[in-house]
């Protein structure tokens, strides 16, 4: 078989940057910065603060269908398909935000959403089983 005249290693060491080949040689050296904006947090820490907000009406809300007779009034309204009355009892509960509110025969799934149309930056979803 014919031996090349020159030192030959196919699995020789190629140096690396991120797990991609770096440095001279056939492969192109990655740039620095690959293009992204400089990291600006101003709207996460926004989106956060929010959430808190949220968060702080979905423990009322959970206050309130853990209230015995409310939880039963709600249960029978949608056992017995009365859709405005489970949307009557649900907007009787005193939050700021939006609360949407959507039941099955196994549960219920609550959705909590700003109250401002301009602080679209966070949704809660809450679930709840009731039934098999």
């Amino acid at each position: 078989m014919y031996s090349p005249p020159y030192p030959y290693f196919p699995h020789a060491f190629v140096p690396t940057v991120h797990g991609l080949p770096a440095g001279p040689g056939p492969f192109p050296r990655l740039p620095e910065n690959p293009g992204y904006p400089p990291v600006e947090p101003k709207q996460l820490i926004s989106s956060a603060a929010s959430l808190r907000k949220l968060l702080a009406d979905g423990n009322v809300v959970l206050a309130r269908l853990s209230d015995e007779p409310f939880a039963r009034r709600l249960m029978t309204a949608a056992q017995a398909g009365r859709k405005q009355e489970v949307d009557r009892l649900m907007k009787s509960i005193a939050i700021s935000s939006v609360l949407a509110a959507r039941y099955t025969p196994s549960g219920l799934v609550m959705t909590v959403t700003p109250g401002d149309q301009d602080l679209a930056c966070c949704v809660l979803t809450m679930s709840l089983k009731w039934g098999q």
